[in-house]
């Protein structure tokens, strides 16, 4: 069976944005910035436009910290954003760089890993995108 690329979402999608917003059925949602992530978007315009691969939100550290992971396409960048507080140092941090022909090999598996959000996925993603970049 031959492997499948998921599919690619436009970042602005899940941006947050400040202020508040109407949701489809008249409801206020009072929406928050994440300053961590925007000043890493800030660094580089390029991410900014860029579509995203979604990559898992609940990665596991050994420390029993969670992550939501992503690839960029336009950078090749594979981040992560620890939860949490988000005025805490070292929130974002870029795993590798690696090319949408590399990327699934690299990680292949990386749904099961997730999915099982037990200590030490973190680590096994971590592993995968330094040894791939």
């Amino acid at each position: 069976m031959a492997p499948t690329t998921p599919e690619l979402h436009p970042r602005r999608a899940r941006r947050r944005v400040k202020g508040r917003q109407r949701s489809r059925r008249g409801a206020t949602l009072a929406l928050s910035v994440d300053p961590a992530l925007n000043d890493f978007y800030a660094e580089d315009p390029r991410r900014a436009g860029s579509r995203e691969l979604d990559l898992g939100l609940r990665w596991r550290g050994l420390d029993r910290s969670t992550y939501r992971a992503a690839w960029i396409a336009d950078t090749g960048e594979i981040y992560t954003v620890r939860h949490g507080s988000s005025t805490e140092a070292g929130r974002v941090s870029v795993l590798g760089r690696l090319g949408a022909d590399r990327l699934e090999s690299a990680l292949r598996g990386w749904r099961d890993v997730c999915d099982r959000n037990d200590p030490g996925t973190y680590e096994w993603l971590r592993a995968r995108a330094w040894a791939a970049a």
